[in-house]
Formats: structure tokens, C-alpha cells, sequence
């Protein structure tokens, strides 16, 4: 038995044989011939990327939509006469938008649990990660691997905050000042060299003449005893952008293994019995199936967050200004 036994190719409608050279998109799953995808050259379910939409191979979509409405037909069966004998026609409507919900939750996620990331599914995923959450599920399905993040490389420490990783916001926080001790300690004759450098440096700019500006600093570069002043400049610069660099490599990487921690501790509490109550001061919450609780409980827990970054970006513009 191979992977896609019984299915047919999207394209040419024939079934997928042994030996086959099957591509799957790589956002969807879909299968095709090869020859096929090259001929269309799209995935034949493009229309529905950037949906929940994803691909399930055991082809059973109709017998689960049929057994989804007999569970409708059960559920009103068996609950229908209760709320009719209460006369409450609009909570026996409730229920039902509530099952409805419910059920096709539980379809959504069985469909993305083919392409689960470490045990968890994409759905649960991308409902933690919130904002651009396409992309960070592409990059968790790349089996963990380390990737890169132009959002951590250029704002480091914020970023992390931005998305709720503060432990990594404040390693990245804590590196460039402990990196510039250490340089300040190892050079220290040179950086109050460098600071009378500094200082003759505002007063030549302050002429506004470039042509003085420019001699000054080709014989500061020039002099021999400020070389050592001179390398302990390219030597913080090297560090800070060393330190950006571990950021962008490592950024991705991290926050995948906060989300799956995410869920994996829901499920756990889930699975000793715990249930989900009101997640915050929304109204109508309480009609909530425990599935809707636990999608808003895990969004709730992920997400990002806005006002401490600008909080830590205000605190830093007033220290470098005063």
C-alpha cells in the first residue's frame, strides 16, 4: 500500500498508482502527477489557499458529511423534545448553531492533523500564532529547521516581545550591553581614546566643513595610537550584528516550540478533566460549546502584543536621550 492509493489526480482524474510521480502542494497537500502540475502550473486548489483548507487523503469526505448531518439528525432527536416542552425555540436554535460549530471544527481539524507539527495540528497552529499565521505555519511544517526572520534581525529584542517571547526578549536585551562591558573592559585604555575622538569629532562637525571633516577622519583612522580605539569600534559592530543574525536564525525555530508548548498544555489539562470557563469579558460567551472556549482560550494564550514592545522602544528613545 503507497501513500496515495485510491485517490485520483485532481487534473487528469486517473488514480494514483504505485511508482507514480506524485508531487503534493506544498501548501495544501493536493496531490498531482507531475506532468500534470506542470501542464496546469498551479495546484488545482489554489482558489482555496489561505483557507483551512487542506487536502485529505483517505478520501472519505462524503461519508463524513454524512455522518455529520445524521449527527445533527440525533442531536435534534434527542434534545429536540426537552427544549420543546420548555418552549425555547430559540435555545433549541442555539444548540444546534452550536453543534454546527462544533462539528465543523472537529472536520477542520481532523483535515489538518495529516500535516500536524509535532503532534499538534496546523489549525490549533495557526490559531495561536494569530497574525500572519500562513507564513508561520509554512515555516513550522519544515520539520523545525532553523530559517530566518528579517523582523528579529531588525528589531531583535522587540520582536521577541511583539510576539510573546519574553524570555528570548530579554536574552536579546541583555547580550549587546553584557558584549559592550566585556569590550569596554578588554580595550579600556582605548575607549578613552576613542572618547577625546569623539569629542574633537563634534567640535570639526560643528564647522559644517566638509573638507575639514573629511581630513579629520582620514587622521584619526591613519594614526597608529588610535588603532586600538578604532578596533574596538569594529569590534562592537561586529557583535551587534552578530547578535542580529543568532535573532533572525533562531526566531522562528523558538516561537514553533512555544506554540506547540501551547497546545500540548492545553490538551494535557484538557485530557485530566479540566474544562474550559469564560476567556474574558465577551459578551454572549456563555452559549460557547467547549470547543469555541478552547479556540478562543489558545488564541488568548498566543497572539501578539502591541503595548509592551512600545512601552520597552519609549523607555529606550528617553535613556539614549537623557
Amino acid at each position: 500500500m503507497f501513500l496515495y492509493e485510491n485517490n485520483k489526480c485532481p487534473v487528469c482524474g486517473k488514480e494514483f498508482a504505485e511508482g507514480d510521480d506524485v508531487v503534493s502542494c506544498p501548501e495544501c497537500g493536493t496531490p498531482h502527477h507531475r506532468e500534470c502540475y506542470k501542464s496546469l502550473g498551479k495546484c488545482v486548489n489554489k482558489d482555496k489557499h489561505g483557507t483551512d483548507f487542506v487536502y485529505n487523503r483517505n478520501n472519505n469526505e462524503e461519508s463524513a458529511d454524512a455522518a455529520e448531518i445524521q449527527t445533527f439528525e440525533q442531536f435534534i432527536a434527542d434534545n429536540g423534545k426537552a427544549y420543546e416542552d420548555e418552549s425555547s425555540e430559540s435555545s433549541l436554535s442555539e444548540a444546534v448553531e452550536n453543534k454546527a460549530e462544533e462539528a465543523k471544527t472537529e472536520v477542520q481539524q481532523k483535515q489538518s492533523s495529516e500535516n500536524d507539527i509535532d503532534g499538534v495540528s496546523t489549525y490549533d497552529a495557526a490559531t495561536v500564532v494569530g497574525v500572519n499565521s500562513e507564513r508561520f505555519v509554512k515555516r513550522f511544517s519544515k520539520n523545525g529547521k532553523l530559517g530566518w526572520n528579517w523582523g528579529a534581525f531588525f528589531f531583535g529584542p522587540y520582536y521577541f516581545m511583539y510576539r510573546k517571547m519574553y524570555t528570548e526578549s530579554l536574552i536579546f536585551l541583555v547580550l549587546p550591553f553584557a558584549a559592550s562591558a566585556i569590550i569596554s573592559k578588554v580595550f579600556e585604555s582605548a575607549m578613552l581614546v576613542l572618547k577625546n575622538i569623539y569629542t574633537e569629532m563634534y567640535g570639526v562637525m560643528a564647522t559644517y566643513d566638509t573638507e575639514k571633516m573629511t581630513a579629520f577622519l582620514k587622521e584619526s583612522i591613519a594614526a597608529p595610537e588610535n588603532k586600538q580605539a578604532w578596533m574596538a569600534v569594529l569590534i562592537t559592530m561586529a557583535v551587534s550584528v552578530l547578535l542580529r543574525i543568532i535573532a533572525a536564525v533562531i526566531a522562528d525555530y523558538q516561537y514553533r516550540k512555544r506554540v506547540v508548548k501551547i497546545i500540548k498544555t492545553v490538551d494535557e489539562k484538557v485530557d485530566l478533566g479540566e474544562s474550559f470557563s469564560f476567556v474574558g469579558p465577551v459578551m454572549g460567551n456563555e452559549n460557547m460549546s467547549q470547543t469555541e472556549l478552547r479556540k478562543m482560550f489558545l488564541a488568548k494564550q498566543g497572539g501578539v502584543n502591541v503595548f509592551f514592545p512600545l512601552i520597552l522602544l519609549a523607555i529606550s528613545f528617553f535613556s539614549y536621550m537623557f
